[in-house]
């Protein structure tokens, strides 16, 4: 990958993590104000899985340029690592830590939500 690319993969990357962190941060104050610290946390916690999501998308992805002639495995491989992953971190903090359930998924959700609505408006400035 060259430099230029480098520099634009990252600073979007860069950027999808600032409002993905805005959304989560509204997310968090609603439950605070409405329910209370613990969903207030809970929505934190769900938020930070899908940080985590992205974090590994996008050093998935870049890998997979890297590798010549075999992005595909490296592609699976990825989406392997990033299921597992978030599906463990959901049972620590659902079944374990006992997290408010309806905090974290939307904590969750409305980070990936952030991150679709980004991709959506890249792909329209492609165009």
């Amino acid at each position: 990958m060259s430099e230029t690319k480098q520099s634009e993969v990252g600073e979007s990357a860069y950027t999808v993590k600032i409002i993905q962190l805005a959304i989560i941060s509204i997310a968090a104050l609603g439950f605070y104000f409405a329910v209370g610290g613990w969903a207030s946390l809970s929505t934190l916690y769900g938020g930070g899985i899908a940080l985590v999501y992205t974090t590994l998308l996008w050093g998935n992805v870049a890998s997979a340029e890297v590798k010549q002639g075999s992005e595909q495995v490296a592609l699976y491989l990825g989406a392997v690592v990033r299921f597992v992953s978030v599906a463990l971190l959901l049972i620590v903090g659902l079944g374990w830590i006992k997290f408010n359930a309806l905090a974290t998924v939307i904590g969750f959700s409305s980070a990936q939500l952030a991150y679709v609505a980004c991709l959506g408006i890249a792909i329209k400035k492609k165009d």
